[in-house]
């Protein structure tokens, strides 16, 4: 309160005071209606979201917009670029019906806006990318790409022609989608990932939760089993004559359970997230005890842990915002813009640019 304001609190004092404030804005927050943005952005960040609170970093390197979205979806605030455009309607495509611009910015995140819209892809392939690059420089061995982790599942298929016909078919095609990894994991004899011990191949699979009635830890959960059903569905397409388990089925059965790595619209990662960038810390340091001489275990190993924690939050707060500010860009001129012009649209937003 006020009298607390006009007097220097002890550090005792000072700690009870902000455990009671800590209290009354978790009470507040519960009093909220579950499917309310301020509540979900409250239960849902993590400290993967706090990371945009913290010192920026040249590694990864947000836009004053691209910023100010991530601390407002952090937050719980409005989104600066959804204020900008506040109750315009949005034209989808087909009978989706018409949304307009909430104030949370979340119907700029919806999917139906027609051709052009690659948002939701550039999303995704924006964090797949980073945690790649991210684990090779670290000496993790790990593939990414359609080219490379068709393989993994290809390569255990019957040699014939419906084999040689499938490896023609494309990432985007709807009858391989949501059969083929996004990374391959190679887990030397030394590591563990997911209590799944190396030596070992683990196939790694990277969603982003978008649903307001889904947790990050709820839509990983759910992908082993989309996996199964995905291959279910393709030996019937493809070997219905083949009795059960199909050749799909046997192909993914060749690997232990698939990895999920969840990222949220808070900026939020999923504990087999956190276990992945844990293995990919963990080789950081033995990397860098091999060129060094030193150890790392006197405080270089949480130091790059820690580093290797904010370029991933911040690369997910990043795609986050930059869905929200094309979105918006969309609503304002009619034109979904490429994902490579994200950082130059700041016209009509107001504010200042970004660095």
């Amino acid at each position: 309160g006020e009298e607390v304001d006009k007097r220097k609190l002890g550090k005792a004092e000072r700690h009870w005071y902000l455990r009671a404030l800590e209290k009354d804005l978790d009470h507040r927050a519960r009093q909220l209606p579950p499917d309310d943005f301020r509540c979900r952005s409250y239960s849902g960040g993590d400290n993967y979201s706090a990371e945009v609170m913290g010192m920026p970093t040249a590694e990864v390197r947000l836009t004053s917009r691209e910023h100010s979205e991530a601390v407002c979806a952090y937050m719980g605030l409005p989104s600066p670029v959804a204020v900008s455009v506040l109750g315009q309607p949005i034209q989808r495509v087909g009978n989706r019906g018409e949304l307009t611009v909430d104030l949370y910015g979340e119907t700029l995140t919806t999917l139906g806006w027609g051709r052009g819209d690659d948002r939701r892809l550039q999303r995704h392939n924006t964090v797949e990318k980073a945690l790649a690059r991210f684990a090779r420089a670290a000496g993790q061995h790990v593939v990414n790409g359609y080219d490379d982790t068709s393989r993994l599942i290809f390569t255990h298929l019957p040699e014939g022609e419906t084999r040689t016909a499938i490896m023609q078919l494309r990432s985007t095609d709807p009858n391989i989608k949501g059969s083929i990894p996004d990374l391959g994991i190679t887990l030397e004899a030394d590591q563990t990932l997911a209590r799944v011990s190396g030596p070992a191949v683990v196939l790694g699979e990277l969603k982003s939760s978008s649903s307001k009635h889904e947790t990050v830890g709820e839509r990983e959960g759910r992908i082993q089993g989309d996996y199964e059903r995905s291959a279910k569905k393709l030996d019937e397409k493809h070997y219905s004559q083949v009795a059960a388990p199909g050749p799909f089925a046997s192909a993914l059965s060749q690997y232990p359970r698939v990895h999920g790595v969840v990222f949220g619209a808070f900026g939020e990662l999923s504990s087999g997230g956190k276990a992945f960038v844990k293995l990919i810390a963990g080789r950081a340091a033995q990397s860098w005890e091999a060129n060094t001489g030193l150890d790392a275990s006197g405080g270089a190993a949480g130091a790059i842990a820690a580093r290797l924690k904010k370029r991933i939050a911040l690369t997910i707060a990043k795609a986050n915002a930059g869905e929200k500010i094309r979105g918006a860009e969309y609503v304002r001129t009619g034109r979904m813009p490429k994902h490579e012009e994200t950082a130059g649209l700041f016209s009509g937003f107001g504010g200042s640019g970004g660095r």
